[in-house]
């Protein structure tokens, strides 16, 4: 996900709207609470590597 989706700040002026999107999130946060939410295998085409705290800033060259 790019970084830019998550951090633009979104203004919902309609009520309802803004009370569809709280409930689409509680709805999502039980689900996720419950295990509900299918996870299947994936095959990764390239090697990785799970870069914590510190590795992540010397990834990027953070000083």
């Amino acid at each position: 996900m790019a970084t830019k989706s998550f951090l633009k700040e979104v203004v919902i002026r309609d009520s309802r709207l803004a009370n569809q999107f709280v409930d689409a999130l509680s709805k999502s946060a039980e689900k996720a609470a419950k295990g509900m939410h299918k996870q299947e295998p994936m095959e990764l085409s390239r090697m990785n590597t799970e870069l914590k705290g510190e590795d992540i800033k010397n990834f990027f060259g953070v000083k």
